[in-house]
Parts: structure tokens; sequence; C-alpha cells
């Protein structure tokens, strides 16, 4: 007999579904990481010019260099939490 979806604890019910995340998530190219670059200088809360775009340049290059693999791409990691829910019956 199944457990009913409502029992299910939410923060554990696909736990065992990380490892293939894991192993079968995407890495980037450096085309798709100078295009989020592109986005973030567009956004209104990045610096546009001055000493603290040219630190966030220098810094974002940097995490570049250290994270890249041997083809120049880098895995971006992300935590997810879902949350499944169940209707409640109507009457």
């Amino acid at each position: 007999m199944k457990t009913p979806r409502f029992e299910l604890a939410p923060t554990t019910r696909f736990a065992d579904r990380a490892s293939d995340y894991a192993q079968f998530r995407p890495s980037y190219p450096r085309e798709a990481i100078d295009a989020a670059l592109g986005r973030a200088r567009s956004a209104s809360y990045v610096p546009k010019d001055g000493p603290r775009h040219e630190e966030m340049l220098r810094d974002l290059e940097a995490l570049w260099v250290r994270h890249r693999n041997t083809e120049g791409f880098v895995t971006l990691g992300y935590r997810t939490l879902v949350w499944v829910a169940t209707p409640w019956p109507s009457s």
C-alpha cells in the first residue's frame, strides 16, 4: 500500500533523487557566463561603472577562472526546496 501524498515529508520526499541531479546537471560554457554577466549589467542594482563595477567584473572573472573545468565550463549548483501539497477534499 502506498503512503498517501499528504503524509510524505515534503523536505525529504525527493532526497533520493539528489544524486541523479548532481550526476546529470548541466555545465555552462564561457558564452553562457558572458550572457549572465550581460544580464547582470542590465539589472538596476548592479554597478554600471566606476570602481565597484570594475571590482565586480574582476571578481566574476576570478570565479570563472577558479571554477571552470578543463573545457572552460562552469557547473552552477542550485539548492531548491520543493513543497508538495494535496488539495483539501471539498465537502
